[in-house]
């Protein structure tokens, strides 16, 4: 899994188009567009 802020992405909670949205391991989401955090 790719490594957001020292944080380990825990699982992805939603996508569309080419918007992510993660959850990392501390429970915290995290929106990524086009793969570039946010």
């Amino acid at each position: 899994m790719d490594v957001i802020s020292d944080k380990k992405v825990d699982r992805l909670v939603a996508a569309y188009g080419m918007t992510r949205i993660y959850e990392l391991d501390d429970k915290s989401r995290v929106t990524a567009l086009d793969g570039i955090a946010a």
